[in-house]
């Protein structure tokens, strides 16, 4: 088994959560995963807090702080203890 800490960058939500998965487990299974977990909507607005997560296209995602896409990207494999932060990706000047 391997253990994940997921950091979500989201003020709806808490930012750290710990998920078990099976040795070879990728960031794409992490992902598939974290949404099955953490949910999707605020209690007391109903709306959807993790809606950046459905759009990989336009998330960020750093393993142990280095960007996934640097490496072997959705398909990189996941060792006990690392660290995966999913961020929106943000625009603006």
């Amino acid at each position: 088994m391997v253990h994940v800490q997921v950091r979500i960058f989201s003020q709806a939500i808490p930012d750290r959560v710990e998920i078990e998965l099976e040795d070879g487990s990728t960031v794409e299974t992490l992902l598939s995963r974290t949404k099955e977990r953490v949910p999707q909507e605020s209690q007391s607005t109903g709306k959807s807090q993790l809606a950046f997560l459905n759009n990989t296209g336009g998330l960020v995602v750093l393993l142990n702080g280095v960007s996934i896409y640097s490496g072997s990207g959705w398909k990189t494999l996941l060792h006990d203890g690392d660290v995966v932060s999913f961020l929106p990706m943000l625009a603006g000047g």
